[in-house]
C-alpha cells in the first residue's frame, strides 16, 4: 500500500464526523479540486498499538479486495506522527457512499417485498461470495454495514430493481484474511450480538472450522429482518431457544411476533431456515445460497413478469426517495420513454443467468428470446395470470406514469388475485401518480459512490 501524497493530503476539507469514540473516529472530508467525497477513518491517538494494528488489517482487506465491485473503494492509508511526534496517527480512507446505508431504509419503512429484499441480498450475495474465493471472512454483516451507492448501469439491469443504485459492502474492522490467519489460533467472538451465529458465543480458541459459513448465518439474518421487519432470535441465537428449531421459520409465520402478518413463500422459508441453521456443519454456504430455489424464482419474476417488476422497481423507489429526504443526494433515472428496455441478448451480456421457464409473457419477449437464440421460457403460472387480464400488461409498457398506493400491499404468492385488485387500481385515474421525467438526466452524473461507518462490534466473553 502506498502513502498518501501530501498534496492530496492538504487538498482534503473536515465535513462532518460520523462517529467519535472507541477504537476510532470516522468523519467525512471532501477534496477540494475534485468535490469527492471520501469517508477517514482514524485509530485514535490514545490507544494501544493493537488498534492501530486493527486498522492496518483493515486497510490490507480493502486493498485485496479492490477489483470487487460490491466493496467499497479502497482509497488509501496514511500514516503520521503526531505534533510532539510522540504517536503515529493511522488513518484509513474509503469512498463515501452517498445514499447512507440500508440500515436508514429499514428503520423507518415498511417491511420489505421479496422481489426488493432478493435485489439487496443477491448483490451482497455476490460480493460475499466473491470475498469468500479470496479467503476472507467478513463477520459483521448487517444492514449498517451494507452501503448505498450510485451505479448508472444498474438502470438498465432488472435484477438490480431498475435503479441506479448499488448495495456495496464496507466495514472490515473485525474482518479475517484466512489466508494469513491461523484457524486454530481463532475464536471468531466479535460481532453484533444479534447477528451473530450460536457457535460465537460458545466456540473455543480453533473450534470454528469454517468462518465463511458465519457470514452466511449473518446474512440470513438480514434477509429476514427485511421481510419481516423483525429480528428471528432474542436477544440472541445461542440464547432464543428458537434457533434450535429447525421449523422456526415456519411457525413465525402465525406467531404473534409476526407484527405485519407478512407472509412469504415456501422457497423463502426453505432459505432462511438453511441459512439460519443452529448446526454449523448443516448450514449451507454462500454458493449454495446463490444457487437456491428462492434466487431462481425471483430472477425469473423480475426477468418476465412486468407487474412484479414495477412494483419491486417502485418500492425500492419509494425506500430510496425516503433516504435522499435525508441525505439531499438524488438519485437520477431517465424516463421511461426515453429508458431502452433491456433485451434479452443485453441481459445475457451483462452475466445474469437465463432459465427454462415455460411459456413467453408477450408476442414482444417471444421476439426477444428468438433474436437471442435463448431458451428461456416463462412459468405457466405467471403466463396464466397475465392472460386472464391482459389490460394490465399494456397499461406497465405503454403507461409513463404508475399508481404508488399498490406497492406496500403488493405481493405475486397469489397472482389472481393481485393482478385483478392491481387492474382495478390502474383503472382508477384519481389515484396519486409520479412521473420519472421529474428527475434529470442521469448521463450527466458521475458515477462515484460512497460509505459511511456503523458503530463498532462488540467482544462475546
Amino acid at each position: 500500500m502506498n502513502l498518501v501524497d501530501n498534496e492530496f493530503l492538504n487538498r482534503l476539507e473536515f465535513q462532518q464526523y460520523y462517529a467519535d469514540g472507541g477504537q476510532s473516529k470516522i468523519f467525512l472530508v471532501q477534496d477540494k479540486l475534485t468535490n469527492t467525497k471520501y469517508v477517514v477513518k482514524q485509530a485514535m491517538v490514545h490507544q494501544n498499538e493493537k488498534f492501530q494494528e486493527n486498522l492496518i488489517h483493515e486497510a490490507a482487506i480493502y486493498a485485496k479486495c479492490g477489483q470487487i465491485k460490491g466493496v467499497l473503494k479502497f482509497v488509501n492509508f496514511v500514516q503520521f506522527q503526531t505534533i510532539d511526534q510522540l504517536k503515529i496517527q493511522t488513518s484509513l480512507i474509503i469512498e463515501h457512499a452517498q445514499y447512507g446505508s440500508l440500515q436508514s431504509i429499514q428503520q423507518f419503512t415498511i417491511p420489505f417485498l421479496e422481489g426488493s429484499a432478493f435485489v439487496i441480498i443477491n448483490q451482497v450475495s455476490q460480493t460475499l461470495l466473491q470475498l469468500h474465493q479470496r479467503q476472507i471472512a467478513h463477520l459483521d454483516i448487517k444492514e449498517g454495514n451494507i452501503m448505498i451507492g450510485f451505479d448508472k448501469l444498474n438502470q438498465q439491469n432488472r435484477l438490480c430493481g431498475g435503479l441506479p443504485i448499488i448495495f456495496k459492502v464496507g466495514d472490515f474492522g473485525i474482518s479475517r484474511d484466512m489466508s494469513v490467519e491461523d484457524l486454530k489460533k481463532m475464536k471468531f467472538n466479535q460481532g453484533t450480538p444479534k447477528l451473530m451465529a450460536p457457535e460465537q458465543f460458545i466456540a473455543k480458541e480453533g473450534q470454528i472450522k469454517n468462518p465463511y459459513k458465519l457470514d452466511v448465518f449473518q446474512l440470513g439474518i438480514v434477509l429476514f429482518h427485511l421481510v419481516f421487519k423483525e429480528y428471528p432470535f432474542i436477544p440472541n441465537a445461542y440464547e432464543d431457544k428458537n434457533s434450535r428449531d429447525p421449523n422456526f421459520v415456519q411457525k413465525f409465520l402465525t406467531d404473534k411476533r409476526n407484527k405485519h402478518s407478512k407472509k412469504i413463500s415456501p422457497e423463502l422459508v426453505d432459505l432462511l431456515s438453511q441459512m439460519l441453521q443452529f448446526q454449523p456443519d448443516k448450514r449451507i454456504n454462500m454458493t449454495d445460497v446463490i444457487g437456491s430455489s428462492w434466487f431462481k424464482m425471483q430472477e425469473n419474476i423480475l426477468q418476465f413478469d412486468n407487474a412484479a417488476y414495477m412494483a419491486v422497481r417502485n418500492q425500492l423507489f419509494q425506500k430510496m426517495t425516503y433516504i435522499t429526504n435525508i441525505t439531499k443526494v438524488k438519485i437520477p433515472l431517465v424516463s421511461n420513454q426515453k429508458q431502452s428496455q433491456a433485451s434479452i441478448s443485453q441481459i445475457s451480456e451483462n452475466n445474469i443467468n437465463i432459465r427454462n421457464m415455460g411459456p413467453q409473457i408477450s408476442t414482444k419477449q417471444d421476439s426477444q428470446v428468438k433474436n437471442s437464440n435463448q431458451n428461456s421460457r416463462q412459468s405457466d403460472q405467471i403466463s396464466n395470470s397475465i392472460n386472464n387480464t391482459p389490460q394490465i400488461q399494456s397499461k406497465f409498457e405503454n403507461n409513463d406514469q404508475f399508481s404508488m398506493d399498490f406497492i406496500s400491499n403488493y405481493d405475486y404468492t397469489d397472482k389472481n388475485t393481485e393482478f385483478i385488485e392491481l387492474s382495478r387500481k390502474f383503472q382508477n385515474q384519481d389515484q396519486q401518480s409520479y412521473n420519472f421525467d421529474e428527475f434529470p438526466n442521469m448521463d450527466n452524473l458521475s458515477d462515484s459512490t460512497d460509505g459511511q461507518a456503523d458503530d463498532s462490534p462488540m467482544e462475546v466473553q
